[in-house]
This record gives C-alpha cells, structure tokens and sequence, in this order.
C-alpha cells in the first residue's frame, strides 16, 4: 500500500451520540398486521452524529442519495426500502400454501403459469427427515 492517509470526519462532535433514526406510522391494528422492525446497513445522514453506517466523501459532506440499478432509481435507502414494501403489500395478493421436495431456497422466486403469476418465498418450514418444504408463498409485484 501507498500513500494510505486516513482522517477522522466528525461534523459536530458535541452532538448526542445516538444515531438510530426510527420511522414510525400510527396504524388502525383492526386491518394491519405490524411488521418486523427493518434495519439498514446504509441509511441517509439525518443530523445527528456521525454514523457508520451513513456514507460521506473524502472533503467530509455526506451523500444524501443512492442509485438503486436494479430498480433504475436515485434516492435515499429508506425511501426505496418503503416504497418496495408499499407496493408488494398495498393491494391483495395471492397467497399458496404448499409442501414441496426441499430444494427451494428462501430466496427463490416461483413462477406459476396456471394462475400466471410470479411468487416469493414468505415463510418456509425444512422436514429434513421427510426431505421437504412446507412454504408460504405471496404474490411478487
């Protein structure tokens, strides 16, 4: 390695330590179910001290939007990660309930062509000892 230089940034460093930064939304728990709390790996600066897990430029000003190229889409992280969520969940879906050989992955994306529809993996139960998958399956958008 050559010409390594490393420096701290710290833009107010008198500020209050804590960083986590929690979106709420007051529901009506009649037609909603709650959702898991969904942490980010990358989240946008919101003013509070430094954090590591939001990114900045070497002259110390952070970056404020993110390119998503798989959605062909610039913004912030939360406001990509809502909207994805907004959109699979905001109008009903089919829902399969299926038991099949294990060699599904949890990541898997299924194609039915009878109801011509495409599913992701909700949830999903491994019987080793009968080799197979019992997997809830919802409706991609």
């Amino acid at each position: 390695m050559k010409n390594l230089k490393l420096e701290i940034y710290s833009p107010n460093p008198e500020r209050e330590i804590d960083t986590d930064t929690v979106y709420e939304n007051i529901i009506n728990e009649d037609y909603v179910k709650e959702g898991e709390t969904i942490g980010l790996k990358i989240c946008t600066y919101t003013g509070k001290s430094l954090s590591y897990s939001s990114p900045f430029l070497s002259n110390g000003s952070y970056i404020l939007t993110l390119t998503n190229s798989a959605l062909n889409v610039t913004q912030t992280p939360e406001k990509t990660i809502i909207q994805r969520l907004v959109k699979q969940y905001s109008t009903p879906s089919k829902i399969l309930e299926i038991s099949l050989k294990n060699n599904i992955y949890p990541y898997s994306k299924l194609i039915n062509n009878t109801l011509d529809s495409e599913f992701i993996v909700d949830s999903m139960e491994v019987d080793y000892f009968f080799n197979k998958s019992t997997l809830k399956l919802v409706e991609k958008k």
